[in-house]
């Protein structure tokens, strides 16, 4: 009897757990792009293997990893430098603030604004960058004309190291909900 109800069930148990499933956390479009880069005052424009589409359900971001023993985030030093909260403050006291643009698609230029620090599990942290006006105001969207990077221009007012370049889903409905990646059908019916 249980050998038939388990092979009646399994079609189904197989579906459920294949149904969204890609074993990696994170949703389809995130991307890591290998470095290391090694950013200069003059700028350098870096051409992705793969395109960055843009998901239009939340809010990406492009992050540039740095070493947590050279950088630690702005904001832990210097509350009352609003416009450089994210940026990059090295151990001797400099901070480092890079000029991002984001070359779509159609050839469109996105000039983004570092806006958050993530630091990472394994070591290292991130500056991420995407259009943003200030604290207070929601980012305002890519613009609607562009489907994805193709490449990004960027220097710093100093030169620094990014040890990899991540295209994160940073703010999507399911986001939290789903531990940072896009909820299955049947996760988002039992939630």
């Amino acid at each position: 009897m249980i050998r038939i109800v388990a092979k009646r069930l399994w079609p189904l148990v197989a579906l459920l757990l294949l149904a969204n499933c890609t074993g990696e956390p994170g949703f389809p479009e995130d991307q890591r792009i290998e470095g290391p880069f090694q950013i200069t005052t003059e700028w350098q424009t870096i051409h992705f293997d793969r395109p960055l589409v843009i998901n239009r359900e939340g809010f990406q971001g492009l992050h540039f990893a740095v070493d947590s023993n050279l950088y630690d985030a702005n904001s832990n030093y210097d509350l009352e430098d609003m416009p450089n909260q994210a940026n990059l403050h090295r151990t001797d006291g400099v901070v480092v603030k890079p000029e991002v643009v984001l070359i779509g698609d159609n050839g469109e230029e996105v000039r983004v604004q570092a806006r958050s620090n993530i630091f990472l599990y394994a070591g290292g942290m991130t500056v991420g960058f995407g259009p943003h006006i200030d604290n207070f105001t929601p980012p305002p969207h890519y613009p609607e004309s562009i489907h994805a990077f193709r490449a990004v221009r960027v220097r710093g007012n100093h030169p620094f190291v990014a040890n990899h370049l991540q295209w994160l889903m940073d703010s999507h409905p399911d986001h939290h909900r789903c531990g940072g990646r896009r909820c299955t059908w049947w996760e988002k019916f039992v939630r």
